[in-house]
């Protein structure tokens, strides 16, 4: 056997790995939970950075699973989806948080344009702030020793974890 063929032998078999994995709802909901606890863990991950993406993957992976859509769609779905009426729900809760980004411009180091929110009401364009700001971090735009820096990812930390909760609470009720 060549060592082309061996290798789209453990291709395939990668593949159908990892479809089976992904097919399985328990393990999506398992991901979602354990990620989310990591984030909500200050003891083990004081910096907020490390809490924010974890808190993303668990954010992302719930509205991809929910969605069946990635990246740009997945926020296009969540800004319909149930997480607008929580959000409504928790609007007191986060309202000192929502204050801040209305007052700063999120830069899009890809297209040169900024982001704001203008109204701190605006359920869809804060879901833009927000992944702007998770891609700012993801891509490199965002240093850890950057005050600026660090005050957008904690502001987007305190709206994203309570968004997410009450679904990683269900997830968890649905698995005992």
């Amino acid at each position: 056997m060549s060592s082309s063929t061996i290798g789209t032998e453990v291709l395939k078999e990668t593949q159908v790995e990892t479809k089976t994995e992904w097919d399985n709802p328990q393990y999506l909901r398992g991901i979602v939970i354990k990620w989310f606890e990591r984030s909500q863990d200050t003891a083990h991950w004081q910096n907020v950075f490390d809490r924010f993406i974890f808190l993303w993957i668990a954010f992302d992976a719930w509205g991809s699973n929910e969605s069946h859509a990635i990246n740009e769609k997945m926020i296009d779905w969540v800004k319909t989806s149930k997480a607008q009426s929580r959000f409504k729900e928790i609007r007191d809760e986060i309202e000192p948080h929502l204050r801040r980004p209305s007052e700063i411009d999120i830069p899009n180091h890809l297209s040169g344009k900024a982001i704001r929110l203008h109204d701190a009401h605006d359920f869809h364009k804060l879901m833009d702030v927000i992944y702007q700001i998770r891609n700012n971090l993801f891509h490199g735009h965002k240093s850890p020793d950057d005050r600026a820096d660090d005050e957008v990812v904690t502001l987007a930390y305190k709206i994203v974890s309570p968004l997410l909760k009450p679904y990683v609470e269900g997830l968890l009720t649905e698995r005992n």
